[in-house]
C-alpha cells in the first residue's frame, strides 16, 4: 500500500511557504508572516496574521514560570492598580438561588469588598481618586492627563497631605497642577466651579502641597489663553492670529506680575478693534475672570508698546 507524507498541521510563520495555485491566473501562491499572496498577479487571498505566542516575553533574569497570559495593565486611576475583581449580581445558571444561597452570596460580596482595602488609608485614597476622575471627566480632559492627575494625588496622599485636610481639595489641586504643567488654559475658577471646596481651602491646600512635595508650577504664558477667549466671544481666526502676534511681540517686563488671562484678553480686544469687531470690554473681562479696570490697564500698556514699535 502506498504511503503519503503526513499533512503539516502547523508552520513557522517567519518562513515563507508555497501552497496552492492562484484561482485567477494559476500562479504560485506564497504564505508569509502577514498574508497569502500570488507571486504572479499579486492577488491577496488572505491577510490575517496569527500571534501564537504569549503576551510577554520571559527573560533569563526573570524568576518563576513563563506566564502564557497576562491581565489588564496597571492603571494609576485605581487605588489597587485596577487588579481587583467584583462578584457580580447576574444569575447565569438555571433557576433561582434559594434564600440561604442569596444570603451567602451577599455575605461573600460584602467580605470581598472589604478585602480590597488593607487599611483606612486605602479607602481614603479610593475616594480621592474617584473625585479626581470626576473632575477630569467634567473638564473633558484626556486619558493621559487624567492618569497624571491621579498619580499626583497618590503622591500627595503618600506624603501625608491628606491628614487633617479635605480630599476634594487635594483632588482639585492635583487636577489644577496637571492642567497647568501641561499648558492647558484651565484656571482655578474653572476647577473650583465643579470642585467640592471653596477658594480659600483650595489655596491653602495648594500652598501645603508646594511645601510638602516641593511642587514647582511654571508661569502660564498669556498666549495659551487666547484660543479659548477667541472661541468664547465667537471671533474669527484672523483675530486669534493677530492677538497671538501681539502677545508674542510684547517684552516680558510688560506683563510680569500681571494676570495672564487679563493680558490675553487685552490682546484679543486690541486685535478685535483693529479688525473693527464689535466685542465689548465687559464680555472679554467676564470670560477672562478679570475686571474691566484690569483689562483697560493692560490695554494701555499694550498700546504703548505697539506705538513705540
Amino acid at each position: 500500500m502506498a504511503t503519503t507524507q503526513p499533512y503539516e498541521r502547523s508552520f513557522d510563520e517567519d518562513v515563507a511557504h508555497t501552497t496552492n495555485t492562484c484561482p485567477e491566473c494559476e500562479g504560485r501562491v506564497t504564505t508569509n508572516t502577514h498574508e497569502t499572496v500570488c507571486d504572479d498577479c499579486g492577488l491577496v487571498l488572505t491577510d490575517e496574521k496569527f500571534d501564537r505566542g504569549p503576551e510577554r516575553t520571559q527573560f533569563e533574569e526573570d524568576e518563576g514560570p513563563d506566564p502564557s497570559r497576562t491581565g489588564a495593565p496597571l492603571t494609576p486611576t485605581r487605588h489597587d492598580g485596577g487588579l481587583s475583581t467584583e462578584i457580580g449580581w447576574r444569575q447565569n445558571g438555571p433557576g433561582q438561588p434559594s434564600g440561604a444561597q442569596r444570603r451567602q452570596l451577599a455575605r461573600l460580596r460584602h467580605l470581598h469588598r472589604r478585602s480590597q482595602f488593607e487599611s483606612k488609608q486605602d479607602w481614603y485614597r479610593m475616594e480621592g481618586l474617584y473625585e479626581v476622575r470626576r473632575l477630569t471627566s467634567a473638564l473633558e480632559l484626556g486619558r493621559g492627563l487624567r492618569n497624571q492627575a491621579c498619580s499626583l494625588f497618590s503622591s500627595l496622599h503618600e506624603a501625608g497631605l491628606a491628614q487633617g485636610r479635605s480630599l476634594p481639595a487635594i483632588a482639585a489641586v492635583a487636577v489644577y497642577v496637571a492642567c497647568r504643567v501641561n499648558g492647558l488654559p484651565w484656571t482655578q475658577t474653572d476647577v473650583l466651579e465643579i470642585a467640592d471646596c471653596d477658594r480659600s481651602l483650595f489655596r491653602t491646600t495648594l500652598q501645603a502641597a508646594r511645601q510638602k512635595v516641593g511642587l514647582e508650577l511654571p508661569p502660564r504664558p498669556p498666549a495659551s489663553f487666547i484660543p479659548r477667549l477667541v472661541s468664547a466671544v465667537d471671533a474669527p481666526d484672523e483675530v486669534r492670529t493677530r492677538a497671538t502676534e501681539i502677545v508674542q511681540s510684547l517684552p516680558v517686563d510688560a506683563y510680569t506680575g500681571a494676570k495672564p488671562t487679563g493680558v490675553a484678553a487685552a490682546c484679543v480686544y486690541v486685535a478685535a478693534q483693529e479688525r473693527s469687531m464689535s466685542i465689548t470690554q465687559a464680555q472679554l473681562a467676564e470670560e477672562a475672570d478679570v475686571t474691566t479696570v484690569t483689562l483697560r490697564s493692560r490695554m494701555s500698556v499694550i498700546e504703548g508698546v505697539l506705538e513705540e514699535r
